[in-house]
């Protein structure tokens, strides 16, 4: 009888602790449906005996989605009555790119030698924002309970945190066309509308705009912005970036959005100063239709050039005499994808030396579209008498406006050449390095016969270079064997690994910045430099380096207050001269370098004393 009743335990005993060992993972978001300006969190728990050793290798289709943080990964053991249970925890903020519905995953996690898939989860984003975000509180509250204090009295000044700010702040990327052939350029240009004062701006994702050669009209001084009138409502349209793109290949293009992170304010009632808004805003995806270029009454010298053009030609000097040099300089401009062209077929003359051409040229975008003009410098030196004609140089494009193909010919010139002095000096083209040949000693150096030869009888090992040659080797063998140790101790914890060398990166970068001549682009190297030492010094993301949580994070690790209002000076001022032209004029950049140098390392020293603490 006992061993009826033992026998079920022992069974029971071994299949519960089975049943406990088995590993449970799962994934769910904190909402199926959102608002576009709203955040994702996904959450991928994983329960069990083995959960601490759980990766996630995959999170599958997130095409529509961008990931703003993550993985946070957190732990959780528990021993309730003698019973053992563990779980780990990685959690995801997502941020959606577009309005509809759309699967995210599905999701794989490795647990030792297991594989887990995760099944998908379908989510849908509308229009505006669902979650509500948390109301600071005012000293002027207690007007609430009044109802709508400030309609009653015609004020019109109410707004509210969680209020919707959709259509008083939106991203949008515009095009002047959307349907264009192989080669045409397209002026694309990202746009912030607002309606209520910006304090910051960040990007959290750009855009990708794969498919299209790509160039960026420089930041201006002063950034372009107008008063405009759109459904009704005033805005300022405050223009980010432009760019041309020129399409290299044809079928269906995509610019996907832009995010960006703006600090927005706004007044919640008549007594209030003002509150300060975060809000994310992401641009409309634009869809971009090439069509190839026609294949009927294409030249076999088709030059790939797409647009509108005209032709010029002219000689500096077209009277020589033998061994003189004149410039011939072949003019192209309009409208199109010129600035990708860089080759014409210049015609070799019997008796005239043609040297490569020097290029050089300019482009702007303007109101009517993409502006180029290309210049093509030969340097002629003729090598004998005579009249001499240079043709004209034929070009192929295809015309945007009549959709055809046309021939560019530049007019054909005359050079005429006397006999000079010398006819067979030939001068190079100044760009050419040229020297004659020189004697360099006239005497002879005859063998010497009074010498004597070394005894170079004895072996090699009983010479002391060569044990001086053997030990060096030996300590460098151990030298390199000292540092492959510790390199790969750092790569083991890539936390660590970035925090020991982002003061050696950051001193080698504002050594390039050094090296740079233009004044804007010192200045934004600069920027860039001291940015990208914190994110590694103390493991950052760009969106957590904002001036706040730097204070923050800077106060809670004992940093003096003094160095670190320095470091946010420092920053400020790199920011300005970026974004205002009189600060740029007033900023001297090499003082500004010899600051930022001198205050991170003030920084990387005080923070080591701390953790060495």
């Amino acid at each position: 009888m006992k061993g009826k009743v033992v026998f079920p335990l022992i069974l029971c005993l071994i299949f519960s602790t089975y049943i406990f060992s088995i590993n449970k993972v799962s994934a769910y978001v904190d909402s199926k449906t959102i608002g576009i300006q709203d955040y994702l969190t996904l959450t991928i728990k994983v329960e069990g005996e083995n959960s601490n050793s759980a990766a996630v290798k995959d999170l599958g289709n997130l095409e529509n989605f961008s990931i703003i943080s993550g993985p946070n990964i957190s732990t959780q053991v528990s021993i309730i009555n003698g019973s053992f249970s563990s779980s780990k925890t990685f959690t995801y903020q997502l941020a959606p790119e577009r309005v509809g519905e759309f699967t995210i995953g599905p999701f794989t996690v490795q647990i030792g030698d297991k594989t887990y898939r995760i099944s998908s989860i379908k989510i849908k984003v509308v229009k505006g924002r669902l979650k509500r975000r948390k109301r600071s509180v005012s000293p002027f509250d207690f007007f609430d309970n009044f109802g709508s204090f400030d309609e009653d009295f015609g004020f019109g000044r109410r707004q509210r945190q969680n209020m919707d700010l959709t259509n008083d702040v939106f991203l949008k990327m515009e095009v002047d066309k959307r349907k264009v052939y192989l080669g045409e350029p397209i002026v694309a240009t990202l746009v912030l509308y607002f309606r209520v004062p910006i304090a910051s701006a960040d990007f959290i994702k750009t855009g990708s705009m794969d498919g299209f050669w790509i160039y960026e009209e420089p930041q201006k001084k002063k950034p372009e912005q107008a008063n405009v009138f759109l459904n009704g409502k005033n805005y300022i349209r405050y223009v980010i970036r432009r760019w041309v793109l020129i399409p290299t290949k044809s079928g269906k293009l995509t610019l996907s959005p832009w995010i960006i992170s703006l600090i927005a304010r706004v007044e919640r009632s008549f007594f209030d100063f003002g509150s300060d808004v975060k809000l994310r805003r992401t641009s409309n995806p634009v869809d971009i239709t090439v069509l190839p270029l026609p294949e009927g009454n294409k030249p076999e010298n088709f030059s790939g050039l797409v647009g509108n053009y005209r032709i010029e030609a002219k000689l500096k000097k077209n009277k020589l005499k033998v061994g003189e040099a004149t410039t011939l300089t072949i003019k192209i401009k309009g409208r199109g994808n010129l600035y990708t062209f860089s080759d014409i077929d210049l015609p070799k003359i019997d008796g005239l030396k043609i040297y490569p051409p020097k290029i050089s040229g300019k482009q702007r975008i303007g109101k009517g579209g993409y502006f180029v003009e290309k210049d093509f410098e030969y340097v002629i030196i003729p090598q004998k008498s005579g009249k001499f004609e240079i043709s004209g140089v034929k070009i192929s494009y295809f015309n945007l406006d009549k959709k055809e193909y046309e021939v560019l010919t530049s007019p054909s010139l005359i050079l005429n050449v006397e006999n000079g002095g010398n006819n067979e000096t030939f001068l190079p083209p100044p760009s050419t390095t040229y020297s004659e040949p020189q004697l360099l000693n006239k005497d002879i150096y005859f063998i010497k016969s009074n010498f004597q030869l070394r005894d170079d009888s004895r072996f090699l090992c009983e010479r002391k270079i060569y044990w001086g040659i053997f030990f060096l080797i030996f300590l460098l063998n151990i030298l390199a064997i000292f540092f492959e140790v510790r390199r790969e101790k750092l790569l083991s914890n890539f936390s660590e690994y970035r925090k020991s060398t982002a003061y050696k990166n950051f001193l080698k970068k504002m050594k390039n910045c050094g090296k740079k001549k233009d004044k804007p682009e010192k200045i934004e190297c600069m920027y860039e430099a001291v940015n990208e030492y914190l994110k590694d010094r103390f493991l950052l993301t760009s969106i957590e380096i904002s001036r706040n949580n730097l204070k923050k994070l800077l106060s809670e690790k004992n940093v003096s207050g003094e160095l670190i209002e320095k470091l946010i000076s420092n920053l400020n001022r790199c920011e300005a001269a970026k974004f205002i032209k009189s600060e740029l004029e007033a900023t001297d950049e090499g003082k500004l370098l010899e600051d930022l140098m001198e205050t991170v390392k003030s920084l990387e020293e005080e923070v080591g004393k701390i953790e060495n603490r």
